[in-house]
């Protein structure tokens, strides 16, 4: 199953990861008999992503061939309306043979700052009416993006929370660091189904932005690649974009781990096509930080968010994050260290899931912490890494070590999310937000008055090497 898996996902990255149906196709129900139709036509689990700030895409599925679909939208209080033919795209399978198709189309010409109301469907069926607004900066300043992992559709404890806070306008956008609905493909997807029915509210509304997980791997990450659609991709498993002061960076943690292996291990058996998936996702990052720092002037600020974590202080069998043997860290065979690259090319955050816990750590690079300053968030010479984990699922939550390491600022283990407001070039906010009470249980100010390559210098002599193999 390993090396069909990895062949697979060879295949659909070397080639679009999508194949759009034709417009004007001959549909399977289609006779010369005008009653004849689809069984079912209407469309479901609407949801967006951003594209830039004058243009958003929507996404949305149904369970039949409708021909030729569309979005609708007009400015709220604008009498001219818009209407956009959609690309479509199938996939199916499993023992119920489900077939679902996708429809995607871009909503252009939108003004910063101005409210749209759209609607999508066919002449088979129409969805409500959703609003949203096209994303401009805030009157205090930047935007404010709420961030999680590992929410699934059963015991979804901080989805109420993130509603709340999308229906009061305190979000711009959404990020999902990896692990959706547990899973998107079970049951022939129906739990996929369920899940993106139950993040409607909040995904109709603000963009949702996504990385993928360990559980979204099965059937070549086939539900996960069909359903979102990610800017600058065609698969969703690694891409960028920049938003504000922001470049965000979506990597796959996935491709570093033989699926037969339930730990990080010190097994570092890699085959020629694991490899050339380490080296396409590699030369990308390679060349995408490259761009970016070259950009810093209008982009200063380099936030990358991956799935499985680096450091964490969890207490588990599987916590591979508690081994210095990290392989998303320290690569295999000394090849594809992610740590390095992204401490090389002066990445300011990096933000994870996994853990089903709340973790921040203080400025780390290589197991040497920046702690013995007055304030570590100060132009600190390494990267802040936070597991942001515990918005809930059916696996529960994760106990941590008796105790935290020295790397570990702060840690919980209650149900949550995270809110992230970068305000300008050189400050950004982080909160997590405890899901049962509302109550802010963390948060701190990261200031760089200037970014770009780290002073490795500053974080020896200001820094604590951590010397045990396996911590906590």
């Amino acid at each position: 199953m390993f090396y069909t898996w990895l062949l697979l996902l060879s295949t659909f990255i070397a080639t679009s990861g999508r194949e759009y149906l034709k417009q004007g196709r001959k549909l399977y129900w289609q006779t010369d008999d005008p009653n004849q139709g689809p069984n079912n036509g209407h469309p479901e689990q609407i949801h967006l992503s951003y594209l830039n700030d004058t243009a958003v895409i929507v996404t949305w599925l149904t369970f039949d061939d409708v021909g030729d679909s569309f979005v609708i939208y007009h400015q709220e209080g604008g009498e001219s309306k818009f209407k956009r033919l959609a690309n479509v795209t199938h996939f199916g399978g499993g023992l119920l043979k489900i077939d679902r198709y996708v429809h995607r189309v871009v909503m252009t010409n939108l003004t910063p700052g101005s409210y749209y109301v759209y609607y999508v469907g066919s002449e088979h069926g129409w969805s409500h009416e959703f609003r949203f607004r096209a994303l401009k900066e805030r009157p205090e300043g930047g935007h404010r993006y709420g961030i999680y992992g590992d929410l699934g559709v059963l015991n979804a404890r901080a989805l109420g929370r993130v509603e709340d806070d999308v229906r009061n306008e305190e979000l711009d956008m959404i990020f999902h660091v990896g692990d959706f609905a547990y899973d998107l493909h079970t049951l022939d997807g129906r739990i996929g189904d369920k899940f993106f029915h139950q993040i409607e509210p909040v995904t109709a509304k603000v963009p949702y932005m996504v990385c993928p997980g360990n559980h979204e791997y099965i059937g070549n990450f086939s539900h996960y690649m069909h359903r979102f659609t990610m800017p600058n991709t065609e698969h969703n498993l690694f891409y960028s974009f920049d938003h504000g002061k922001v470049h965000f960076v979506s990597i796959t943690t996935e491709i570093y781990y033989n699926m037969y292996l339930l730990t990080d291990t010190k097994q570092n058996f890699i085959d020629d096509v694991q490899r050339g998936q380490l080296q396409t996702q590699w030369n990308w990052l390679v060349a995408d930080l490259k761009k970016a720092n070259a950009n810093r002037h209008n982009v200063p600020w380099i936030i990358v968010m991956g799935h499985r974590p680096m450091y964490c202080s969890t207490k588990s069998i599987i916590a591979e994050c508690r081994s210095k043997t990290v392989r998303t860290r320290v690569g295999i065979n000394g090849e594809f260290q992610l740590e390095k690259l992204l401490y090389e090319n002066g990445v300011d955050m990096e933000i994870f899931g996994h853990e089903h816990s709340y973790e921040r750590m203080y400025p780390l690079y290589n197991y040497v912490v920046y702690d013995y300053v007055k304030n570590p968030y100060y132009d600190p010479p390494a990267p802040v890494h936070i597991i942001t984990g515990s918005a809930g699922c059916i696996e529960g939550g994760k106990e941590f070590t008796k105790t935290a390491p020295k790397f570990t600022a702060y840690r919980s283990k209650d149900y949550g999310f995270s809110r992230l407001h970068v305000i300008n070039a050189t400050h950004l906010t982080w909160e997590q937000v405890r899901a049962h009470d509302g109550v802010v249980e963390d948060s701190f100010t990261l200031i760089k008055p200037k970014h770009g390559k780290f002073d490795y210098n500053q974080l020896m002599k200001s820094g604590t090497s951590i010397v045990n193999d396996q911590l906590g």
